[in-house]
């Protein structure tokens, strides 16, 4: 097999799955591509074999229902036992992981799809409907037990959540909806989970416009929150059909959530992007309320008789 092929068939000895061996894959860059719930098993036995470093990209949605025990990526166990981590960046691309399930009793291991991030970037990813039952957890939240100098952008943990049996040690909150524990220089930004607590967090830490429990409740149907995850609105990230999609996810086949200008919240389907420099020569620009603007604003305006998400404003 050539080494530098666009994509190269990492035969991972490690870990047996049903009847053979599993094969990861990589692209030129050495990306790992992860479009199965045997790919996902096999990327953490990768990881926690010593690959801390190796990167990831989910290819589609992935449900882990039929596995009863998800070996945490970067399992690290404390304050006793082996250091594992993950360093590298996983991007979900919008995907989302169903059914995650980690049901064992395991002795100071930090739990979540995430045992320990350290150094590493999680971005762009969902969770939904997960079940963490560990009597001896340390740390234990659905993306991950302990973060540290890493970075969680645009994340969420949604649906059932259920968090039985997980043990609070040193007074750091267990089983939480994203993380246990963010400490040293860690950044969650622009995150959210429906259960009641998102994470804890030390001192040097950053938690922004990150939203959870009874907040989540309130504004997800209205749109609101799926307004506020995308912040000042030059870059949309967040979308939701409202009526239809419970919370708002990283899918952008959704709708884009606007705000009236009675605060109220709607949602746009079908709109194209453009960027307020663009040229509108002898071209009508009128705001949501049909009235003629006389030039591009931030946010959907109608332009030639067509709804436009404007990046920025002029």
């Amino acid at each position: 097999m050539v080494k530098h092929s666009k994509k190269l068939m990492i035969l991972f000895s490690l870990l047996l799955w049903g009847s053979g061996i599993w094969a990861l894959e990589q692209d030129a860059d050495g990306v790992y591509q992860i479009g199965t719930a045997e790919d996902l098993v096999a990327f953490s036995e990768l990881v926690n074999n010593g690959e801390y470093a190796a990167n990831a990209v989910l290819t589609a949605d992935i449900d882990l229902n039929g596995i009863s025990y998800f070996p945490p990526i970067g399992k690290q166990y404390w304050p006793q036992g082996p250091e594992l981590y993950f360093s590298g960046t996983f991007d979900g691309q919008g995907h989302i992981i169903y059914n995650l399930s980690i049901d064992k009793d395991d002795s100071g291991a930090e739990t979540g799809l995430f045992g320990r991030l350290n150094g590493a970037t999680v971005r762009n990813l969902g969770i939904v409907n997960a079940t963490l039952k560990n009597s001896s957890a340390l740390r234990a939240g659905v993306l991950g037990g302990c973060a540290v100098n890493s970075k969680v952008i645009n994340c969420f943990t949604a649906g059932d959540i259920v968090t039985e049996e997980c043990i609070c040690s040193f007074n750091h909150r267990n089983g939480s909806g994203l993380l246990g524990l963010i400490a040293s220089g860690a950044i969650v930004s622009n995150c959210y989970t429906t259960y009641e607590t998102i994470c804890s967090d030390d001192s040097g830490t950053t938690i922004e416009n990150c939203y959870w429990g009874e907040d989540v409740a309130n504004m997800a149907p209205t749109g609101e929150l799926c307004y506020k995850l995308n912040g000042d609105q030059n870059t949309i990230t967040w979308f939701q059909n409202l009526g239809e999609d419970a919370y708002p996810v990283l899918n952008a086949e959704r709708g884009t959530v606007i705000k009236n200008e009675d605060g109220s919240y709607d949602c746009i389907t079908g709109v194209d992007t453009v960027h307020s420099t663009e040229s509108t020569v002898h071209v009508g620009v009128y705001d949501l309320s049909g009235r003629r603007i006389e030039k591009k604003r931030k946010g959907i305006s109608i332009i030639n008789k067509k709804k436009v998400l404007v990046s920025e404003a002029t």
